[in-house]
């Protein structure tokens, strides 16, 4: 069982807000003309769990490699079976 390659996808995004103060994200102007605005982000789809859609998304790489380099190792968690639960807390880690 291999990866899919369309499974996620790495793109630049910024903070920078509208008029009426939303967020630009990846749609702001500015980074087609400025390659040094924004910062790196990357989105993938996970296995679903219990028949729910997981989405991790994860931001603020300097390059393009970091990012995608860091969406390669959470799909290879995941092909390995490893999950990365950022909610758990100690409580419940020490209870497991």
């Amino acid at each position: 069982m291999g990866q899919r390659p369309q499974r996620g996808r790495v793109y630049r995004r910024c903070g920078c807000s509208d008029g009426n103060s939303k967020q630009l994200g990846p749609w702001c102007p500015q980074l087609a003309a400025d390659v040094r605005h924004g910062r790196w982000t990357y989105c993938v789809d996970l296995t679903p769990e219990e028949g729910r859609r997981r989405t991790r998304r994860r931001g603020g790489f300097a390059t393009r490699v970091e990012a995608a380099r860091e969406m390669a190792a959470v799909l290879d968690g995941e092909l390995r079976g490893v999950y990365e639960n950022r909610r758990t807390t100690v409580a419940s880690f020490l209870r497991e």
